[in-house]
């Protein structure tokens, strides 16, 4: 017995021994890590799943260096070794959402569409269950917990600007300001601060006496010679009384290098100060992915931008033009207008301090240079009997436009046989310019409208259920303001139940166990959500068919609607599709209607009939994979419930934020003109 003990512990001394002189022999963990990330960083995929895979072999159990690992192989295309590697990843944490997330991706790409299926809702149900800031109310006591994620610095050959607006603000304000850029881990930046000249005779000028990184200046105009300045360097803008986390310029720099970004900017909240007690933050303003109409309308701009190669000269001009605290969105308006690469990091990387905090004066954008206010506009309507509704409909429609001599009613009779709705046909087709289309076949939706299209030679289409009626006096005017944009594809309304609570203000797709929603459903008429954006007019992921308005050009363009999606998810592969030239949907909060949803086909209540939806959403799913699951236009921090949009906010890993970052994968993908999947009109 004893003998075999000693054999016992000769052969463990010998195992132990072994295993560190192996150890010994493998680059360390932390630096194959930090070598990997910046590979990563700068698009160095070959070099990263190197790195990775050495970190990996230092460190067997950990979790980072193996989705690194996958993500990398991924990007070089080696898909068989990703799967491999995230399977791996799945089994060895199966609470990891990132892992299933991953997995969904290489899965999609590999053409495995009813397992990435499987694996995307996997991701999405676990999302769900972490801890989660229940209300904005509990957001300064979440915001104490939240952490913001490491990142690798960058070695840059010269330093960065900094160019901070402090007009307005008292000393102690402005102390606190540079107090932070003491404080950031990124240490390669000169900062000019542009304060009120009774600041220039505070002690708090007396900075760059002692430290050489600042300078302060209290002429707009002595900017463009200051010294400090280089057209040919990176720069970073700051807003009044910003407080940056300590990460904040590391992030932004890292966050610059992932694609190709001319101007990217962060989160924030505000805070009030207290000198007893921590800070109590509140009002986060959680940012979609950038978009025109999105930093039009919205009265909050961001408050820290970083820019690849700032014109200064612009710069310039527009501070002194920008109402003070929307030199930023001001900035990136025009960089959007001339279409350069603007991106957004889902973090809370700074804090406005309440005493500083400026309401916007710049007024949402409500009319364009447009003066082509006679294009015809076809409205097209399915129904099958239902007189009463198709009558109110049409009424209302006509009633409510500024120009009724230019709307061309289409309605295409899917098998009516009720004497009133032939009775209706003739009424309506004596008063209006209507044309009654008889179709014989069993309902598609799809084909129905693609059918009306054939009947339109130009101008504007309208898809329209026949449950809804127009509320909005000159919807027409406001429609073709809005499509007359070059980048806008397609158009949805703002739609309220018969009882006036939201019914439709766009669509969320991924929103509930990846499966798309109507955002704000069920909310009280007078309620905003977050950034009042169920109010206003902005860019969104998709909008339903039961208003949905397109160029004729555009729906040639995109191959019209999938007749292989008869009755649902139609309208959604339609806007994707929109998506994928390049083009954006616009959910128009001025166009309003009332939508009795479904009145002629019916809800899906039945097995059979939400057995036939899961079909099509599996359809939609094996057409477009991630983008079904992923929407842009919604802050990756929000979650939803069931009865309930933007429930909660949540703590994001490294990984979702860099997703995030890429903004509309799909307008990207798609710029070139190439539609995935193109239907059939017709």
């Amino acid at each position: 017995m004893f003998t075999e003990r000693n054999l016992l512990k000769r052969s463990m001394r010998f195992f132990y021994r072994v295993r560190y002189e192996w150890i010994g022999r493998q680059p360390k963990y932390a630096d194959s890590l930090a070598a990997a990330r910046e590979a990563r960083a700068v698009g160095d995929w070959g070099n990263a799943a190197v790195r990775f895979e050495q970190a990996l072999r230092a460190r067997p159990n950990s979790g980072s260096a193996r989705l690194g690992l996958g993500h990398s192989l991924k990007e070089l295309g080696r898909l068989e070794e990703a799967e491999k590697i995230y399977r791996d990843a799945v089994k060895r944490s199966p609470q990891s959402a990132d892992a299933y997330v991953g997995l969904g991706h290489v899965l999609n790409l590999s053409g495995k569409s009813s397992e990435a299926t499987i694996a995307y809702a996997g991701g999405v149900k676990l999302r769900a269950n972490r801890p989660l800031a229940e209300s904005t109310e509990r957001w300064s006591e979440f915001r104490r917990q939240l952490v913001t994620p490491q990142v690798p610095g960058l070695e840059m050959p010269t330093p960065f600007k900094i160019l901070v607006d402090g007009r307005g603000l008292g000393p102690s304000v402005v102390l606190a300001m540079i107090r932070a850029l003491n404080k950031q881990s990124e240490t390669g930046w000169r900062a000019i601060f542009l304060v009120d000249p009774e600041v220039m005779n505070h002690s708090v000028a007396s900075k760059p006496f002692h430290d050489d990184r600042f300078s302060l200046l209290s002429d707009i105009s002595a900017l463009g010679s200051h010294p400090y300045i280089d057209c040919h360097s990176e720069t970073v803008i700051i807003s009044s009384g910003t407080i940056l986390d300590t990460l904040a310029l590391q992030w932004l720099r890292f966050a610059s290098r992932l694609h190709p970004t001319d101007a990217i900017y962060a989160d924030h909240d505000y805070h009030h100060q207290n000198k007893h007690k921590t800070p109590r933050h509140f009002s986060p303003i959680l940012f979609p992915v950038p978009a025109r109409m999105d930093l039009e309308t919205c009265l909050i701009g961001p408050s820290v931008c970083h820019f690849s190669h700032l014109d200064f000269g612009l710069a310039i001009e527009t501070l002194k033009c920008a109402p003070r605290g929307d030199w930023i969105r001001s900035l990136l308006a025009k960089y959007l207008a001339n279409s350069l690469h603007v991106r957004h990091v889902p973090l809370v990387l700074s804090s406005i301090c309440s005493a500083a905090a400026v309401a916007s004066t710049l007024c949402p954008s409500r009319r364009y240079d447009y003066t082509g206010q006679d294009e015809p506009i076809t409205v097209i309507i399915p129904t099958r009997d239902e007189s009463d509704i198709l009558e109110a409909c049409i009424n209302s429609l006509i009633g409510y436009a500024t120009r009724p001599d230019l709307l061309d009613i289409i309605v295409l009779d899917n098998r009516s046989h009720d004497e009133k709705t032939f009775a209706a046909f003739e009424r309506i087709s004596a008063q209006i310019s209507c044309t009654i289309i008889a179709v014989d076949e069993p309902f598609n939706w799809s084909r129905l409208n693609n059918l009306g299209s054939s009947y339109s030679s130009g101008g504007i289409l309208l898809f329209a259920n026949n449950d809804i009626e127009m509320l909005s006096e000159g919807w027409d005017c406001r429609l073709r303001e809005i499509i007359a944009h070059a980048d806008v594809g397609a158009v949805g309304a703002r739609l309220l139940y018969p009882d006036g609570t939201l019914q439709h203000s766009g669509v969320v797709m991924g929103g509930i166990s990846g499966r798309p929603i109507h955002e704000g459903r069920g909310v009280s008429p007078n309620d905003g959500g977050p950034l009042n954006r169920w109010k206003r007019s902005r860019e969104v992921a998709a909008v339903t068919g039961a208003f949905l308005a397109v160029r004729h050009d555009v729906f040639e363009r995109v191959g019209g609607f999938e007749q292989e999606l008869a009755i649902a998810y139609n309208d959604l592969d339609f806007c994707l599709k929109v998506r994928a030239c390049g083009l954006s949907v616009i959910y128009c909060a001025e166009i309003e209607a009332l939508h009795y949803e479904s009145k002629t086909r019916g809800l899906t209540l039945t097995a059979e009939k939400s057995a036939w939806d899961d079909e099509e959403f599996q359809e939609l799913t094996d057409r477009w994979g991630r983008a079904c699951a992923t929407d842009p236009y919604v802050n990756p921090m929000w979650t939803f419930s069931s009865d309930r949009s933007f429930e909660a906010m949540q703590q994001l890993t490294v990984p979702e934020v860099i997703a995030a970052v890429e903004g509309d994968f799909l307008k990207g993908h798609g710029a070139k003109g190439a539609v995935p999947a193109q239907g059939s009109v017709g």
